[in-house]
């Protein structure tokens, strides 16, 4: 294969990217598709609990609910962005903004969010007409991600 996959590697672009290799002939379209059913059938939770526990095995409580309300403002500035992107057709600006959220996303453990977020990456690149219907959801599921991350760190603060 020739071709890069960011790292942690989200399903639906590895799906992608072996669907694009295997099957040369299909259309961009086809090859989302097929990689959106993958996905589909491997529902994502909201939250990973292991990544949640590898923060609250090296990091202190304090630190932790610091850093945890630190990214979610980075996420709500970036999906500004994020936005603004998609409304000028800035395809490029819309995936850097997209891969940023992922990798914050992935390093707090908001699974979900991660996994929307590398989705709205391979669609800016295949049907950005799509990505911009993809992306209304975007803002839901920061909010979920968020409230689910404060919820689960909340026994701990208090």
């Amino acid at each position: 294969m020739n071709g890069v996959l960011g790292k942690p590697v989200a399903l639906r672009e590895l799906l992608g990217a072996i669907a694009e290799h295997v099957w040369p002939h299909r259309s961009d379209r086809e090859v989302a598709s097929i990689a959106d059913a993958a996905v589909v059938s491997a529902a994502s939770p909201v939250l990973s609990s292991a990544r949640l526990d590898d923060l609250r095995a090296t990091l202190s409580v304090e630190t932790l609910s610091n850093l945890v309300e630190d990214c979610l403002t980075d996420l709500s500035n970036r999906l500004l962005d994020l936005q603004a992107a998609l409304g000028q057709g800035e395809a490029e600006q819309v995936h850097a903004h997209a891969h940023a959220m992922a990798g914050m996303a992935a390093e707090y453990g908001m699974a979900a969010l991660e996994m929307r977020m590398r989705a709205l990456m391979q669609l800016a690149k295949v049907d950005p007409d799509s990505a911009i219907a993809a992306a209304e959801q975007v803002e839901a599921e920061v909010a979920r991600a968020g409230d689910a991350l404060r919820a689960a760190l909340q026994h701990e603060i208090v």
